[in-house]
């Protein structure tokens, strides 16, 4: 029996017949648009490069980590270097979580799986903890709702409770603003966030700078008094991914722009460089943040253990992201 072209049965099958093109038609659009844009285009362009510059951090190598291949990003080491946190891939169209891995030699390590308790139906990455185990880190399952992007738990190194906004109010409430990551120092008072502006959320931030949120009775409070600590360190290029050493003497961070590609000033590559800034005191403004120049590539995302003598970061190398490890330079 011949179906009838104008059945209910009929009219349904065409109607998700076009919902679909159209879902395909759309995804590829997007898709072939953040292809043909380009990554470079919301970067500043390098105007001076009078960075001061120290080999602060040397010799750098992969990190190997057993039953992980995938891309390794914004990682996270724990003060006695044992366990370290990062995230996959953070592209748009992939789903990025929390990886957990516990140390098994130098610069080796055993990957055991997503951080447990961690995962939701949006992005989950760039992990940070204090001395008593509070993770924060960037979630963005409410952000459409309620602007809000950093998240914090409790970690006993091998899952995560009790999710759930930070005590008090850091998030920016801005249109195109977003709390980017963030560093929690140890002792669980000071939070430093890279607060970014997206003119295009295909594109880079064409906006990021570090701010300050300090714990007081219990509650983060964004002082625009405090910013004065990070005069030194913000400038027209963007910084983010901070990291406060443990006696927060030192805070390392990457800034990124672009510089015109060699031999054709009409064409520009990102140039991302990881800085490190220092300070005499806790109570005292950081000085002028100095360059790593012995750390080059496609860098991010500094990390480093509470005796200094290991810092980790990611690397593009090809077309996927691995961590790397430097040792500190023997005074």
């Amino acid at each position: 029996m011949r179906q009838d072209r104008n059945s209910p049965r009929t009219s349904i099958k065409r109607f998700l017949l076009v919902l679909l093109s159209l879902t395909v038609i759309i995804f590829v659009g997007v898709f072939l648009i953040a292809k043909s844009l380009d990554p470079t285009s919301t970067l500043p362009i390098d105007l001076s490069r009078m960075e001061k510059e120290t080999d602060l951090y040397q010799n750098p190598r992969p990190v190997r980590i057993d039953g992980y291949s995938d891309d390794c990003m914004e990682p996270f080491i724990t003060g006695d270097g044992e366990v370290l946190l990062f995230n996959n891939s953070n592209s748009g169209f992939v789903d990025t979580h929390i990886h957990l891995c516990k140390r098994v030699g130098e610069n080796h390590f055993q990957h055991l799986g997503l951080l447990p308790g961690s995962v939701s139906k949006s992005k989950d990455m760039a992990p940070t903890i204090d001395a008593d185990g509070n993770l924060f880190y960037t979630c963005l399952c409410t952000y459409e709702k309620d602007g809000h992007s950093i998240y914090c738990g409790k970690f006993d190194h091998e899952k995560l409770q009790k999710v759930s906004l930070p005590e008090g109010d850091i998030s920016p409430h801005k249109t195109a603003e977003i709390n980017m990551d963030c560093d929690i120092s140890k002792d669980g008072k000071t939070l430093i966030l890279s607060r970014a502006h997206f003119a295009n959320y295909l594109l880079p931030p064409d906006k990021s700078d570090l701010v300050i949120a300090e714990k007081r009775d219990g509650k983060f409070v964004v002082d625009p008094q405090k910013q004065l600590v990070l005069s030194k360190l913000n400038t027209d290029y963007l910084e983010y991914a901070p990291c406060q050493t443990s006696d927060q003497l030192e805070l390392y961070f990457t800034r990124a722009s672009k510089k015109p590609v060699a031999g054709n000033s009409n064409k520009y590559e990102p140039n991302l460089r990881l800085m490190v800034a220092r300070r005499k005191d806790r109570y005292s403004d950081y000085d002028e943040p100095e360059r790593i120049s012995t750390l080059t590539g496609f860098i991010e995302a500094p990390t480093i253990t509470d005796d200094k003598k290991e810092l980790f970061f990611h690397k593009k190398m090809g077309e996927k992201f691995r961590i790397f490890c430097a040792t500190r330079k023997r005074n």
